[in-house]
């Protein structure tokens, strides 16, 4: 899939790139719901459309599913250095061995 910028005149037409005017085509048909307009050529095979549409679908769910991971990973890669950590006072100190946490007063 391809994104394209488009750009609007002062009247509020929007200039479509070269590229896009020939998928379309001249005489495009637009079907807008609340969030999206999707254009073709009238003369598209309507089986064709959905299956395209079905692909960009597809597409804009990897990007969100990469998007939320990248999201994700930034949240809980934040470099701390461990002598910066300082338990609250009066707490116990401790550490984690093996995936369990363990007083670090203990003998091992």
């Amino acid at each position: 899939m391809t994104k394209f910028g488009l750009k609007t005149g002062v009247q509020g037409h929007i200039y479509f790139p070269k590229e896009l005017r020939k998928i379309v085509g001249a005489k495009p048909e637009a079907v807008a719901n609340a969030f999206t307009v999707t254009l073709f050529d009238v003369e598209a095979n309507s089986d064709d459309v959905i299956e395209s549409m079905e692909i960009v679908l597809q597409d804009l769910k990897l990007r969100a599913k990469s998007k939320k991971r990248e999201i994700a990973l930034h949240s809980h890669s934040k470099n701390v250095d461990p002598e910066e950590i300082v338990p609250p006072a009066g707490s116990t100190p401790h550490a984690v061995k093996n995936g369990e946490h363990v007083n670090d007063t203990e003998p091992s």
